[in-house]
């Protein structure tokens, strides 16, 4: 898939995600996800479970919502199963109202990162998969509702001082500190933003959040985390892969915007 968005050679992306959250499938249970699994274990022979994840609801009639936290009482364990290929680079996640996969890179590995356009294509194949599944098994009826692109992107940094990130995004000032304040150690930001288009109009947000954090070795870091989310542009599997197109551009044109020329040459921008 060709397009005329701007290409990094050496990208800081260590983690993409492609995920749909549908009306409960009140059918499937643990050992449906099993079967599942079956069917792609040769690809993703490693499995296990963590708890469910609840994707938030972009509501577009007002400003995005605070975060809550919600109880919830059910009679039915209802768990998110991860299946991991051998090299540990791509998952599947799938549970009772969600489907994700992934493409991650191992901690400390050296490896080539994967395009957009194989993720979605490999989305789109999984899901398929699960489609097929759900419908032989009759355990429901898969509608999405909702569609999330992420990207992680991981941006080395010195917590001591502020100037290390202000070098790195745009978005970012160092301020004028008074005394007895000395130097800023680390800092926090969060941005959302409407996802609109001439013809769809309103149709999401686009989270942007920027926090401290180090690698598996110490080293300090910024994670840079940006999220796509909202309602899929048409019916079935091509509305949902219709928003991760223009999710996935609004990503990528904004962090263009938002980084310093000094590194984009970093990452080979062009």
């Amino acid at each position: 898939m060709l397009d005329d968005l701007p290409n990094f050679t050496n990208p800081p992306v260590v983690e993409r995600a492609l995920s749909v959250a549908f009306s409960p499938l009140e059918g499937l249970s643990i050992a449906h996800l099993a079967k599942f699994w079956s069917r792609v274990e040769k690809e993703f022979p490693r499995a296990h479970s963590q708890p469910p994840y609840e994707m938030p609801i972009e509501r577009l009639d007002g400003p995005p919502g605070l975060p809550s936290i919600e109880l919830r009482l059910e009679t039915t364990i209802r768990p998110r199963m991860l299946f991991v290929t051998e090299d540990d680079q791509e998952l599947i996640q799938v549970q009772a109202d969600w489907f994700a996969f992934n493409w991650r890179r191992p901690s400390g590995a050296s490896v080539e990162y994967s395009r957009y356009p194989t993720g979605r294509e490999r989305f789109e194949t999984y899901f398929d998969k699960f489609l097929a599944f759900v419908e032989e098994t009759q355990t429901g009826k898969i509608v999405p509702h909702q569609c999330e692109v992420t990207y992680i992107n991981h941006v080395p940094s010195s917590l001591s001082e502020l100037d290390q990130l202000s070098q790195k995004v745009t978005l970012v000032n160092s301020p004028d500190l008074a005394a007895p304040a000395r130097s800023v150690e680390g800092v926090q930001y969060a941005m959302s933003m409407r996802l609109s288009d001439p013809n769809l109009g309103d149709f999401g947000r686009l989270h942007l959040q920027i926090q401290p954090g180090a690698t598996s070795d110490g080293k300090s870091l910024y994670v840079i985390t940006l999220t796509a989310r909202g309602r899929p542009l048409g019916h079935g599997t091509e509305g949902v892969l219709g928003f991760f197109d223009l999710g996935r551009k609004a990503i990528v044109r904004n962090f263009v915007s938002f980084t310093t020329e000094s590194m984009h040459r970093v990452w080979g921008l062009s």
